[in-house]
């Protein structure tokens, strides 16, 4: 608040003793110094509630609110705080499909940034899990979100595919 918009908020006989020098005035300038901190962080509230420009100390609790945040906290360590970024943008989609097949692969996707991951049937309530040899370095990473976000009735065995052989190129 200015200090004009502070004085205003005082009764008419305070108000006609606000005179350049006068120490109503320098009170006033004072409570308006005061006041400037909290109202530049209530402006720039709107870029704090973004996950996309938030500070990255900002980023967990934003997680946490929107429940993407248990994803960062596994015994296989913290995400990436840019992978955590787009979870919480995606937020509602993955709620959408959460508990499903199709939800646990788009968060494993988003989480750990390997788009070839597939599943493959195992009979009645089991799958497996394939993880290209390149991400073989996540596994703890992608059993622990597997955890949380597998199907509840399904079982979900990780693997890594096998290397290919040296001077050979996959599947075209």
């Amino acid at each position: 608040m200015r200090t004009a918009q502070i004085a205003l908020l005082l009764p008419e006989v305070m108000r006609r003793s606000v005179l350049p020098g006068s120490p109503l005035a320098a009170l006033l300038a004072v409570m308006e110094a005061q006041h400037a901190p909290a109202e530049a962080a209530v402006a720039s509230l709107p870029a704090v509630l973004d996950p996309l420009v938030t500070p990255t100390r900002f980023v967990p609790m934003l997680a946490d609110w929107v429940d993407v945040g248990r994803l960062d906290r596994t015994p296989a360590g913290r995400l990436d705080p840019e992978r955590l970024r787009l979870l919480v943008c995606l937020a509602p989609q993955l709620a959408a499909t959460r508990g499903t097949e199709q939800g646990l692969l788009q968060v494993l996707r988003i989480a750990t940034g390997v788009a070839d991951l597939r599943m493959e049937d195992d009979g009645p309530f089991r799958s497996r899990l394939v993880l290209p040899a390149s991400a073989a370095t996540q596994v703890a990473l992608v059993r622990a979100l597997v955890a949380q976000e597998k199907p509840a009735h399904q079982v979900v065995e990780v693997v890594v595919a096998p290397s290919p052989p040296a001077g050979t190129e996959g599947p075209a």
